[in-house]
């Protein structure tokens, strides 16, 4: 049996020149600050920060560099300090537009974690390893989760506007990983799910309820990580 769980580590996001994988993508750092040692191709990698870079040559090939020390890592590249991953295939992302942070997925078995996933805004995943038998995911996502407390002022689709007490207003996307927890949420989804129609957050929260938001910014925009409905 397989378990799942998801642990957010606050990362950053490091952006270098764009260039024409996704194009906008190509070029782009996405680096990220695990508090574990993980093994990636073999190599095992100790506590750190990391970057990774799509390669604009080959689809499945990324770079990973190691920014504390920038020492060679591992590999047979001209470029000095990285390790080239060859993703073993691409997993495909069912909306494109519902991802805007990175994130990294490690599999755990008894502590030791393995890089397995690499998931870049607006495009397929990277599967750079695997796992056989019992492991549990430990997902590292770009972006530092924040939260805001209120009334629900608006709803309309996925969008939210919630009114904290001191009268300040938030406005906030939903994703289709947007989790939320309210009474009867779940059978709601799955009314829904039966008549072939789309779960959209209007139809799991209404105006007038005290929630709480964990969301992530990204280019102006706050993303809904979660809403919990009191």
């Amino acid at each position: 049996m397989k378990y799942r769980i998801l642990v957010v580590v606050s990362c950053l996001a490091v952006l270098a020149a764009s260039l024409p994988v996704q194009a906008q993508d190509v070029g782009k750092r996405f680096a990220f600050k695990v508090a574990f040692d993980f093994t990636a191709n073999g190599e095992v990698f100790k506590a750190g920060e990391y970057t990774i870079v799509p390669d604009a040559k080959e689809s499945n090939g990324l770079a990973i560099y190691e920014l504390s020390t920038d020492r060679r890592l591992l590999g047979t590249d001209r470029s000095q300090f990285r390790m080239d991953l060859q993703a073993i295939t691409r997993l495909a992302r069912q909306h494109m537009d519902d991802a805007p942070r990175a994130s990294f997925v490690f599999d755990n078995v008894g502590g030791q974690r393995t890089l397995t996933e690499i998931w870049l805004p607006g495009q397929d995943g990277y599967l750079v390893d695997s796992t056989k038998g019992e492991h549990e995911h430990e997902v590292v996502e770009v972006g530092e989760a924040q939260t805001a407390e209120g009334k629900v002022q608006a709803i309309s689709g996925n969008t939210l506007t919630v009114e904290g007490e001191d009268g300040k207003k938030w406005t906030f996307e939903a994703t289709t990983d947007t989790k939320v927890t309210a009474e009867g949420a779940s059978q709601t989804k799955r009314n829904l799910a039966g008549v072939g129609m789309k779960t959209t957050l209007d139809k799991l929260v209404r105006k007038g309820q005290d929630v709480t938001v964990e969301y992530w910014e990204k280019d102006g925009t706050r993303y809904i990580k979660k809403v919990s409905v009191h």
